[in-house]
């Protein structure tokens, strides 16, 4: 039998870097994120940071902003043909593991516009600050409720009974983890897209503009400052696209 196919949830890379992968024998292997979201498939969306192939298996790395993580082809994917370095995609797909590296197995891969990566990272947000919201009030009312049936117990019996009461939530038989206890500061900090990482398109305009004293930034300054191995090429798009023009040779300016 099949197993259901799940929705796939919005997430940041870093959710999927830091959850916890559980395998449930009825629906199969879950990713748990840190603010108690029970994921079967997710949703991301990313810049292309580097492409690979060994054989018949194709290697994507993407990068969000907030983490990087390697998406995994297995067979012959035409929807990659058209992708390059720096494309923004959206993709759908399951998270796995092997041999402690966590990737994507995607079920899709499409080349998107770079302002929905803005509008994601508002959306979540938003969307997970809301989700915490609920399991703080989630984890109030279950400890209230535990002390409310300690105190109905303890009347009638002795103190060691009490204590197996007591005990008595967290029991082998829930495989499920406990939410972990964050406060809104906490996600927003670890959902967050620092002012120096996102696209590689915009890094390097960062760089160009930092370095451009009035009369353009030199590309060997770029390359040797850029933490990205493929800025030359990501150099050479940009002044094909029109985000950059030669001011001089060897100089480049932000349009």
């Amino acid at each position: 039998m099949d197993q259901q196919r799940h929705p796939a949830a919005k997430v940041f890379i870093r959710e999927i870097i830091e959850g916890e992968l559980i395998q449930d024998p009825e629906q199969g292997l879950f990713l748990y994120t840190k603010i108690g979201e029970k994921l079967g498939r997710v949703n991301l969306l990313g810049a292309i940071l580097h492409k690979e192939k060994i054989g018949s298996i194709a290697n994507v790395l993407v990068d969000d902003g907030t983490a990087k993580i390697v998406v995994r082809f297995f067979e012959e994917n035409s929807a990659l043909n058209g992708l390059e370095v720096g494309s923004p995609v959206i993709i759908i797909g399951k998270v796995r593991e092997y041999n402690e590296e966590r990737y994507v197995s995607p079920d899709l891969i499409r080349g998107i516009s770079p302002l929905w990566l803005k509008a994601r990272r508002l959306e979540l947000l938003a969307e997970k600050k809301d989700r915490l919201q609920e399991n703080t009030l989630e984890q109030e009312q279950k400890i209230e409720l535990n002390k409310m049936e300690l105190r109905k117990e303890e009347e009638p019996k002795s103190k060691s009974t009490a204590s197996k009461i007591a005990a008595s939530p967290r029991t082998s038989e829930n495989t499920t983890p406990e939410p972990a206890e964050i406060e809104t500061e906490e996600i927003e900090e670890m959902i967050k897209l620092p002012e120096t990482v996102g696209l590689p398109f915009q890094r390097i305009l960062g760089i160009i503009k930092e370095l451009d004293n009035g009369d353009g930034a030199r590309i060997d300054d770029i390359i040797e400052k850029s933490p990205l191995k493929e800025t030359e090429d990501l150099l050479q798009k940009m002044l094909e696209k029109g985000e950059i023009f030669q001011i001089t040779s060897g100089k480049v300016k932000v349009l």
